[in-house]
Protein backbone atom coordinates (compact mmCIF):
# COMPACT_ATOMS: atom_id res chain seq x y z
CA UNK A 1 0.00 0.00 0.00
CA UNK A 2 1.26 3.32 -1.16
CA UNK A 3 1.59 6.46 0.86
CA UNK A 4 -0.68 8.29 -1.00
CA UNK A 5 -3.13 5.43 -0.77
CA UNK A 6 -3.63 4.74 2.77
CA UNK A 7 -5.60 7.51 4.85
CA UNK A 8 -3.94 8.73 8.14
CA UNK A 9 -3.55 6.24 11.14
CA UNK A 10 -3.86 8.23 14.17
CA UNK A 11 -0.43 10.04 15.30
CA UNK A 12 1.69 7.65 12.92
CA UNK A 13 3.54 9.23 10.70
CA UNK A 14 3.29 7.91 7.18
CA UNK A 15 1.35 5.09 8.05
CA UNK A 16 1.79 3.43 3.99
CA UNK A 17 5.53 4.38 4.08
CA UNK A 18 7.89 1.38 4.71
CA UNK A 19 10.35 2.51 6.86
CA UNK A 20 13.18 1.16 8.87
CA UNK A 21 12.25 -0.93 12.32
CA UNK A 22 15.05 -3.00 13.24
CA UNK A 23 19.29 -3.69 12.19
CA UNK A 24 20.45 -6.86 13.06
CA UNK A 25 24.33 -7.01 13.00
CA UNK A 26 26.59 -10.12 13.45
CA UNK A 27 30.44 -9.98 13.04
CA UNK A 28 30.77 -6.77 11.59
CA UNK A 29 34.09 -4.55 12.44
CA UNK A 30 33.73 -4.00 16.26
CA UNK A 31 30.76 -5.24 16.69
CA UNK A 32 31.51 -8.96 17.73
CA UNK A 33 28.64 -11.38 18.27
CA UNK A 34 25.06 -10.40 17.47
CA UNK A 35 23.43 -6.48 18.03
CA UNK A 36 20.16 -5.89 17.86
CA UNK A 37 19.44 -2.07 17.31
CA UNK A 38 15.70 -0.88 17.39
CA UNK A 39 14.05 2.25 15.49
CA UNK A 40 12.02 4.14 16.32
CA UNK A 41 9.44 4.96 13.17
CA UNK A 42 9.59 8.86 13.97
CA UNK A 43 13.67 9.08 13.70
CA UNK A 44 15.91 7.90 16.28
CA UNK A 45 19.32 10.01 16.44
CA UNK A 46 22.81 7.72 16.36
CA UNK A 47 25.66 9.69 18.23
CA UNK A 48 28.74 9.35 19.73
CA UNK A 49 32.61 10.04 19.42
CA UNK A 50 34.66 9.72 16.66
CA UNK A 51 35.79 5.72 16.25
CA UNK A 52 32.51 4.09 18.35
CA UNK A 53 31.31 2.74 15.45
CA UNK A 54 28.94 5.04 13.74
CA UNK A 55 30.32 4.74 10.33
CA UNK A 56 31.19 0.81 11.01
CA UNK A 57 27.42 0.60 11.19
CA UNK A 58 26.42 2.59 8.21
CA UNK A 59 28.57 0.96 6.22
CA UNK A 60 26.94 -2.67 7.23
CA UNK A 61 23.60 -1.15 5.82
CA UNK A 62 24.82 -0.18 2.34
CA UNK A 63 25.89 -3.95 2.06
CA UNK A 64 22.53 -4.62 1.73
CA UNK A 65 21.18 -1.96 -0.84
CA UNK A 66 24.58 -2.02 -2.69
CA UNK A 67 26.76 -4.41 -4.21
CA UNK A 68 29.86 -2.55 -4.58
CA UNK A 69 29.62 -0.63 -1.69
CA UNK A 70 31.53 2.90 -1.21
CA UNK A 71 32.85 2.68 2.57
CA UNK A 72 33.21 6.08 4.74
CA UNK A 73 36.92 6.22 3.92
CA UNK A 74 36.64 9.82 5.65
CA UNK A 75 35.68 8.72 8.79
CA UNK A 76 38.65 5.77 8.72
CA UNK A 77 40.94 8.69 8.27
CA UNK A 78 39.54 11.17 11.25
CA UNK A 79 39.75 8.13 13.40
CA UNK A 80 43.64 8.05 13.20
CA UNK A 81 43.63 5.49 9.97
CA UNK A 82 45.94 5.70 7.18
CA UNK A 83 44.72 6.27 3.71
CA UNK A 84 45.79 2.83 2.62
CA UNK A 85 43.70 1.18 5.47
CA UNK A 86 40.57 0.46 3.23
CA UNK A 87 37.40 -0.87 4.66
CA UNK A 88 36.07 -3.69 2.56
CA UNK A 89 33.54 -6.65 3.64
CA UNK A 90 36.50 -8.14 4.06
CA UNK A 91 38.08 -6.33 6.78
CA UNK A 92 34.80 -5.63 8.47
CA UNK A 93 34.20 -9.59 9.01
CA UNK A 94 37.59 -10.22 10.43
CA UNK A 95 37.34 -7.41 12.32
CA UNK A 96 40.56 -5.47 12.29
CA UNK A 97 42.04 -3.98 15.53
CA UNK A 98 44.58 -2.27 14.72
CA UNK A 99 48.64 -3.74 13.75
CA UNK A 100 50.83 -6.33 15.10
CA UNK A 101 54.86 -6.89 15.23
CA UNK A 102 56.00 -9.29 12.85
CA UNK A 103 59.75 -9.59 12.35
CA UNK A 104 61.18 -5.82 10.73
CA UNK A 105 57.60 -5.05 9.75
CA UNK A 106 54.17 -4.98 10.77
CA UNK A 107 50.72 -7.08 9.62
CA UNK A 108 47.12 -5.83 10.48
CA UNK A 109 45.21 -7.44 13.92
CA UNK A 110 42.31 -9.15 13.58
CA UNK A 111 39.41 -10.02 16.20
CA UNK A 112 38.27 -13.27 13.75
CA UNK A 113 40.87 -14.65 12.31
CA UNK A 114 39.50 -18.03 11.61
CA UNK A 115 36.44 -19.03 9.60
CA UNK A 116 33.98 -16.77 10.46
CA UNK A 117 30.64 -15.48 9.20
CA UNK A 118 28.74 -12.29 9.34
CA UNK A 119 25.40 -11.31 8.82
CA UNK A 120 23.26 -7.83 8.37
CA UNK A 121 19.37 -7.51 8.59
CA UNK A 122 17.31 -4.53 7.81
CA UNK A 123 13.37 -4.94 8.84
CA UNK A 124 11.23 -2.45 7.24
CA UNK A 125 7.38 -1.96 7.85
CA UNK A 126 4.43 0.18 7.52
CA UNK A 127 1.18 1.01 10.08
CA UNK A 128 -0.61 -1.71 7.90
CA UNK A 129 1.16 -4.65 9.61
CA UNK A 130 3.57 -5.29 6.40
CA UNK A 131 6.69 -6.59 7.14
CA UNK A 132 9.70 -6.87 5.30
CA UNK A 133 13.31 -8.30 6.32
CA UNK A 134 16.40 -7.76 3.57
CA UNK A 135 19.75 -9.38 4.66
CA UNK A 136 23.04 -9.67 3.24
CA UNK A 137 24.97 -13.18 4.78
CA UNK A 138 28.77 -12.88 4.52
CA UNK A 139 31.38 -16.13 5.15
CA UNK A 140 34.73 -16.69 4.94
CA UNK A 141 36.83 -19.99 5.50
CA UNK A 142 39.89 -20.08 8.10
CA UNK A 143 42.36 -18.87 5.65
CA UNK A 144 40.44 -17.01 3.71
CA UNK A 145 41.29 -13.46 1.67
CA UNK A 146 39.31 -10.64 -0.10
CA UNK A 147 38.32 -12.99 -3.27
CA UNK A 148 37.06 -15.66 -0.70
CA UNK A 149 34.30 -14.08 0.71
CA UNK A 150 30.82 -15.59 0.33
CA UNK A 151 27.36 -13.72 -0.34
CA UNK A 152 24.16 -14.14 0.11
CA UNK A 153 20.94 -12.40 0.26
CA UNK A 154 17.58 -12.97 1.63
CA UNK A 155 13.94 -11.63 1.41
CA UNK A 156 11.62 -12.46 3.97
CA UNK A 157 8.55 -11.01 6.49
CA UNK A 158 10.50 -11.85 9.59
CA UNK A 159 13.37 -10.88 11.29
CA UNK A 160 16.77 -12.97 10.44
CA UNK A 161 16.66 -16.12 12.81
CA UNK A 162 20.28 -15.92 13.73
CA UNK A 163 20.38 -19.02 15.57
CA UNK A 164 19.07 -20.95 12.27
CA UNK A 165 22.15 -19.53 10.62
CA UNK A 166 24.60 -20.45 13.42
CA UNK A 167 23.62 -23.97 13.02
CA UNK A 168 25.12 -23.98 9.49
CA UNK A 169 28.19 -22.12 9.81
CA UNK A 170 30.18 -24.46 10.65
CA UNK A 171 30.47 -25.04 6.79
CA UNK A 172 30.54 -22.34 3.70
CA UNK A 173 26.77 -21.39 3.12
CA UNK A 174 25.15 -22.35 0.18
CA UNK A 175 21.68 -21.44 -1.61
CA UNK A 176 20.39 -24.90 -0.52
CA UNK A 177 21.65 -24.58 2.57
CA UNK A 178 19.58 -21.23 3.36
CA UNK A 179 16.63 -22.47 1.50
CA UNK A 180 16.44 -25.61 3.83
CA UNK A 181 16.62 -23.34 7.23
CA UNK A 182 14.54 -20.96 5.60
CA UNK A 183 11.91 -22.06 3.41
CA UNK A 184 9.42 -19.06 3.39
CA UNK A 185 12.34 -16.61 2.29
CA UNK A 186 13.62 -15.87 -0.90
CA UNK A 187 17.30 -16.51 -1.35
CA UNK A 188 19.84 -14.77 -3.88
CA UNK A 189 23.50 -15.17 -4.63
CA UNK A 190 23.14 -12.34 -7.58
CA UNK A 191 22.77 -8.74 -5.42
CA UNK A 192 21.08 -7.38 -8.77
CA UNK A 193 18.18 -9.93 -8.74
CA UNK A 194 17.83 -9.34 -5.05
CA UNK A 195 18.06 -5.45 -5.43
CA UNK A 196 15.47 -5.55 -7.51
CA UNK A 197 13.13 -7.45 -5.72
CA UNK A 198 13.42 -5.71 -2.47
CA UNK A 199 12.81 -1.98 -4.34
CA UNK A 200 9.26 -3.17 -5.53
CA UNK A 201 8.39 -4.34 -1.54
CA UNK A 202 9.58 -1.20 -0.15
CA UNK A 203 8.55 1.39 -2.84
CA UNK A 204 11.70 2.40 -4.13
CA UNK A 205 10.91 3.34 -8.02
CA UNK A 206 14.08 4.55 -9.43
CA UNK A 207 17.09 2.49 -8.89
CA UNK A 208 19.60 5.89 -8.93
CA UNK A 209 17.86 6.48 -4.98
CA UNK A 210 20.03 3.91 -3.31
CA UNK A 211 23.45 5.21 -4.93
CA UNK A 212 22.26 8.83 -4.16
CA UNK A 213 21.73 7.54 -0.06
CA UNK A 214 25.52 6.19 -0.70
CA UNK A 215 26.33 9.47 -1.22
CA UNK A 216 24.57 11.31 1.88
CA UNK A 217 25.50 8.81 4.16
CA UNK A 218 29.06 8.92 3.39
CA UNK A 219 29.28 12.94 3.80
CA UNK A 220 30.76 14.01 1.02
CA UNK A 221 30.52 17.04 -1.15
CA UNK A 222 29.28 16.97 -4.87
CA UNK A 223 32.51 15.64 -6.58
CA UNK A 224 31.89 18.33 -9.13
CA UNK A 225 29.44 20.06 -10.75
CA UNK A 226 25.92 20.23 -10.16
CA UNK A 227 25.01 19.30 -13.52
CA UNK A 228 28.10 15.83 -13.27
CA UNK A 229 26.33 15.30 -9.44
CA UNK A 230 22.50 15.03 -10.74
CA UNK A 231 23.26 13.53 -14.35
CA UNK A 232 25.43 10.78 -12.22
CA UNK A 233 23.45 10.44 -8.77
CA UNK A 234 19.82 11.77 -9.60
CA UNK A 235 18.64 11.78 -13.42
CA UNK A 236 17.96 7.60 -14.73
CA UNK A 237 20.57 6.68 -17.21
CA UNK A 238 18.64 7.23 -20.91
CA UNK A 239 17.34 3.72 -22.62
CA UNK A 240 19.56 4.74 -25.59
CA UNK A 241 23.54 4.25 -23.12
CA UNK A 242 22.08 0.43 -22.67
CA UNK A 243 21.57 0.21 -26.24
CA UNK A 244 24.46 1.29 -27.09
CA UNK A 245 26.47 -0.70 -24.80
CA UNK A 246 24.45 -4.04 -26.34
CA UNK A 247 25.80 -2.98 -29.91
CA UNK A 248 29.23 -2.56 -28.18
CA UNK A 249 29.36 -5.96 -26.70
CA UNK A 250 27.50 -7.68 -30.06
CA UNK A 251 30.44 -5.89 -32.17
CA UNK A 252 33.01 -7.41 -29.43
CA UNK A 253 31.11 -10.72 -29.92
CA UNK A 254 31.75 -10.60 -34.02
CA UNK A 255 34.88 -9.23 -33.76
CA UNK A 256 36.04 -12.01 -31.50
CA UNK A 257 34.50 -14.53 -33.88
CA UNK A 258 36.23 -12.80 -36.91
CA UNK A 259 40.00 -13.24 -35.02
CA UNK A 260 38.63 -16.75 -34.77
CA UNK A 261 38.07 -17.14 -38.76
CA UNK A 262 41.34 -15.46 -39.55
CA UNK A 263 43.38 -17.77 -36.58
CA UNK A 264 41.76 -21.05 -38.43
CA UNK A 265 42.62 -19.72 -42.10
CA UNK A 266 46.31 -18.94 -41.18
CA UNK A 267 46.45 -22.38 -39.82
CA UNK A 268 44.93 -23.80 -43.10
CA UNK A 269 47.56 -21.54 -44.96
CA UNK A 270 50.45 -22.78 -42.82
CA UNK A 271 49.61 -26.23 -43.70
CA UNK A 272 49.72 -26.75 -47.06
CA UNK A 273 47.60 -28.48 -49.56
CA UNK A 274 47.33 -32.34 -48.37
CA UNK A 275 48.76 -35.11 -49.97
CA UNK A 276 47.54 -36.20 -53.85
CA UNK A 277 46.66 -39.91 -54.91
CA UNK A 278 49.62 -42.67 -54.38
CA UNK A 279 50.71 -44.38 -57.16
CA UNK A 280 48.95 -47.85 -57.39
CA UNK A 281 46.12 -47.06 -55.09
CA UNK A 282 42.18 -46.48 -57.25
CA UNK A 283 39.86 -44.43 -56.05
CA UNK A 284 36.68 -46.68 -55.02
CA UNK A 285 33.58 -44.94 -55.62
CA UNK A 286 30.92 -45.23 -52.97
Amino acid sequence: MSIASMLPLGNVTNPGQMRLALVQVVNWGTFHGAHTIHVDRNGTLLTGNSGVGKSTLFDAMLRVFDARPRSNEAAAQRSGGAVEDKRTTFTYMRGKVGDKAVGEGSASAFQRPGATWSAVALTFDNAAGTRVTVSALFDLPKNGTESSVGRFYLVDNVPLDLEAVEGIADKRFTKGALEAIFPHAQVFDVHKAFAERFRRLLGISSDQALPLLRVIQAGKGLGGSVNTFFRDQVLDAPATLAAADDVVEEFSNLMSIRQRLEDVRQQRDQAGPGPGPQPGVRAVAA
